[in-house]
């Protein structure tokens, strides 16, 4: 039979010496910028995260809660410190397929004042459009077009009532 190996509790605990670590508390620590326990995982995002060719993403497979959205956002971040920053892009009405917006790639940061513009020449065009159309030239413009279309409204009636003439028929208003 085999003898039974009695542990007191003191045996049983491991004790640290908390002035053995170096420092007082956690926050004494530097941060922590790598991921412990990932290589192959921290591998393959920088890889993936080096291909700079359009149509390529990154897709993380892993069960809930295991920290890759952390890895990833943490991972980017801290790469993006040392890139320029990208392009703002803004998408506009396309009026040729109204299901194609255009994307508008404008230096970083511009985009705001792009969309400030665009609203203040909105706004003067919600007032400039109505005096330009109450405007004495417009007027002007607008009876020497009608002008033009009665005369030739009435050169062509003229022509068909002498054709109908020709024939022997008359035209009644």
């Amino acid at each position: 039979m085999t003898a039974r190996l009695e542990l007191s509790a003191a045996e049983l605990r491991r004790v640290c010496d908390p002035a053995s670590l170096g420092f007082r508390t956690t926050a004494d620590l530097p941060e922590l910028r790598e991921v412990l326990g990932q290589p192959r995982a921290v591998a393959a995002l920088a890889f993936g995260a080096s291909i700079t060719g359009q149509g390529f993403n990154l897709f993380a497979l892993g069960q809930p809660g295991s920290g890759k959205t952390t890895l990833i956002r943490e991972y980017l971040e801290h790469r993006a410190e040392s890139q320029p920053p990208p392009p703002d892009l803004c998408y506009v009405y396309n009026f040729e397929d109204a299901r194609q917006p255009l994307a508008l790639h404008l230096p970083a940061g511009h985009a705001l004042q792009f969309q400030q513009d665009v609203e203040a020449f909105i706004a003067e065009l919600k007032t400039e459009i109505p005096k330009a159309f109450e405007s004495e030239e417009y007027g002007q413009h607008r009876s020497n077009v009608l002008q033009a279309m009665e005369d030739q409204r009435r050169e062509i009636l003229t022509h068909i009532e002498s054709q109908a003439a020709e024939a022997g028929l008359r035209l009644l208003k």
